[in-house]
């Protein structure tokens, strides 16, 4: 019995943790969104957007994520189109990075699998994860401007 009240005690500081934490990274990700300048076409507003998004990553603590804005802007009729990054400190060194397909777009350039045991379904794979990241990779500004790019400057 006491084992299994330590169990819940662990679950509740767990739980508590994660609900405290969501309202900050939610906060960082709509705070991103807002300095994001998405089709302004402007070099020193994108630069300062990779200013504020590679200083929140070397700021991250081990453990601690990050949600960052993707995607781009599409003139056309095609519309715009929304990814996002998911950026977690693993250790001092590395992180981890995800690309979380937000939509049913681009489905096609995912990986795939039949699902035929349980639904017949395809199953589509909808965020890429890449592990042990270097810290300079994702501080690489270069980097941030790629990803930027086909947001202030619509294709």
């Amino acid at each position: 019995a006491d084992e299994w009240r330590e169990s819940l005690a662990r679950l509740g500081e767990a739980k508590q943790a994660a609900s405290d934490a969501v309202p900050q990274l939610l906060g960082g990700f709509l705070d991103l969104c807002g300095h994001l300048p998405v089709g302004s076409k402007s070099e020193q507003q994108l630069l300062e957007y990779i200013s504020a998004v590679t200083s929140r990553v070397k700021a991250l603590q081990v453990g601690k994520s990050l949600i960052i804005p993707a995607g781009w802007c599409n003139p056309s009729d095609a519309g715009d189109f929304a990814l996002l990054f998911v950026v977690e400190r693993t250790s001092l060194e590395h992180f981890m990075f995800a690309v979380v397909n937000t939509g049913p777009e681009g489905l096609g350039y995912h990986p795939i699998r039949a699902n035929v045991s349980e639904t017949a379904n395809m199953t589509y794979r909808l965020a890429l994860v890449f592990e042990e990241v270097a810290e300079t990779k994702l501080t690489d500004s270069s980097f941030w401007f790629m990803t930027g790019r086909m947001q202030v400057w619509p294709s």
